[in-house]
């Protein structure tokens, strides 16, 4: 899974402690499994299991488990151990459209099971850009890149994105209509992905307004790397879910804010099991000649 690690680490880390399932055991004695799988597209598929209590960040990693993989209800592989806490397949890989099963084993514990979506590509129409160069008030330069992607949202389905850049120290900003909730959230910047669903734009023809900032340099060439597409509901939920959380947490560490519940699909345990699918873009800009 190319998807930044980031995503996985933290907001795995975050689902540990919470979820939306209820158990009938006691959760403060009571080991929970969790599972963390972002399955991807054309790509391998990678399994993250560990022990965890539900109500402390104290987990162990799984290293006597059965993985299993199903595609449309057939049986497809049992994913091969390959280091602390992982299982990974080493022949299939998953198909965009098509539903998925996951089924994990260990032993002593009830069968923990989930079932997602990949849903299919959707491809950038166009990727257009300007350069600016601004000096603020402190006399301080500050370039910018701006960046449109288009492309078409399908109105007949209910669709969820995801944009996630690689190649900017700085971070990326945007004031985009559909970015209003994540901004607020995550103070207008983020260094790892981006979400959104189709609410604002449905049926439309789009161009994703991004900005990327250089601080004090300007460099002559810009390369423009990220990856971008469709995630599955299971996967948009549990990524606004964690952001939420986090949020909520960190306004001023109020102990009287209800806690938020992270979402999870996983049955007999806690977690994310969750399909998407993204292309990754490559573009590199030349930076204009000054005049």
């Amino acid at each position: 899974m190319k998807i930044h690690q980031k995503i996985i680490l933290i907001i795995f880390i975050v689902s540990l402690t919470s979820c939306t399932k209820i158990f009938n055991y006691n959760l403060e004695d009571e080991n929970l499994i969790a599972v963390g799988c972002f399955l991807k597209a054309n790509d391998t598929v990678k399994v993250y299991l560990s022990f965890t209590k539900n109500v402390s960040y104290d987990f162990e990693v799984i290293e006597n488990a059965e993985v299993f993989i199903y595609e449309e209800d057939k049986f497809k592989e049992k994913l091969t151990h390959t280091k602390e806490g992982e299982y990974k397949s080493l022949n299939f890989i998953p198909q965009t459209e098509k539903n998925y099963t996951l089924k994990v084993k260990v032993p002593d514990y009830d069968t923990v099971f989930a079932s997602t979506y990949t849903p299919k590509i959707v491809k950038l129409d166009t990727i257009t850009h300007f350069f600016v160069q601004e000096i603020d008030t402190d006399g301080e330069t500050n370039n910018w890149e701006y960046a449109y992607l288009r492309f078409l949202d399908n109105e007949t389905e209910k669709n969820y994105y995801i944009y996630s850049d690689f190649s900017f120290t700085y971070g990326t900003f945007s004031t985009d209509k559909i970015f209003k909730d994540l901004i607020e959230k995550k103070w207008a910047d983020w260094n790892n992905a981006a979400y959104f669903n189709d609410d604002l734009i449905n049926g439309e023809t789009y161009n994703l307004s991004l900005m990327y900032n250089y601080a004090g340099y300007p460099p002559d060439t810009i390369n423009l790397i990220f990856d971008f597409g469709s995630i599955s509901k299971e996967m948009y939920l549990y990524l606004k879910s964690s952001t939420d959380q986090v949020y909520n947490y960190q306004q001023e560490l109020n102990y009287f804010t209800e806690p938020i519940p992270v979402y999870s699909n996983i049955e007999n345990g806690t977690g994310i099991f969750a399909g998407y699918s993204t292309i990754k873009y490559e573009r590199t800009f030349v930076k204009p000649s000054e005049k």
